[in-house]
């Protein structure tokens, strides 16, 4: 029975540990003042703009941008095409900060694209081709949860398999089988499962972590789809 009830108590654990990453709702709309991200473009991204400092490459028509404050942190980009109107949400605290950086400095990081990569440490981009970095993919996983959750589900892994193993042998002894130097053979088997699975989970965890940061990539990349807010239809 204690069996049963050790094996229950780890699967609970375990299971709690199971990554999962929040469901993140598309943020509403709380535009409030413009701003300027960047004195080289002022208020307005104008097509030129556009052009000179490469942004926004994958919209089409494009005709100019807005910036506006975001109460929640980051910015609301306003983009205004040939055919209708987008707002994209980027709640990320340090997102007008990496934009003027990049606009302030954008010859020398077009000259040494891979500096600007390395400072602030990108993953990915969106579909307006912003940046996703660490930073944000660290709000959404933590390494820290991941690995250590790893390494107490392999130990108590270990652990548990370790204690079936004493009870076999304790059943074993008390039926009258001879132990003899067996105790020996049995500890050190003992202390060497419970390390292998322990150091299993530490690698297993850091794996998921990996495999979450990627989800957690595509996550803020769906939080930041430009979505239509007014259509050509609209306007006429």
């Amino acid at each position: 029975m204690r069996r049963v009830v050790s094996v229950v108590i780890l699967a609970v654990l375990v299971l709690n540990c199971a990554p999962t990453l929040p469901q993140m709702e598309y943020p509403i709309i709380k535009r409030e003042r413009p701003i300027v991200v960047s004195e080289r473009v002022g208020d307005v991204v104008d097509a030129e703009e556009r052009e000179q400092f490469g942004l926004f490459p994958a919209i089409e028509g494009f005709q100019e941008a807005r910036f506006y404050h975001f109460k929640e942190g980051g910015y609301a980009l306003e983009i205004t095409t040939a055919e209708e109107k987008l707002m994209s949400v980027n709640s990320w605290p340090s997102a007008v900060r990496l934009m003027k950086d990049y606009i302030d400095n954008y010859e020398r990081f077009e000259n040494y694209p891979d500096s600007f990569a390395l400072k602030w440490k990108i993953f990915g981009y969106d579909d307006l081709g912003v940046p996703i970095t660490k930073y944000e993919t660290d709000g959404v996983v933590s390494i820290g949860h991941a690995v250590s959750c790893g390494c107490v589900a392999g130990l108590l892994t270990g652990i548990g398999v370790a204690a079936f193993g004493v009870a076999a042998v304790q059943d074993y002894g008390t039926s009258g089988g001879d132990m003899g130097g067996g105790i020996g053979l049995m500890m050190g088997a003992i202390f060497l499962t419970v390390a292998a699975t322990g150091i299993a989970g530490c690698v297993t965890g850091f794996a998921v972590h990996t495999t979450d940061r990627k989800n957690a990539v595509e996550t803020i990349r769906e939080m930041r789809k430009p979505r239509v807010v007014e259509s050509d239809l609209e306007r006429n």
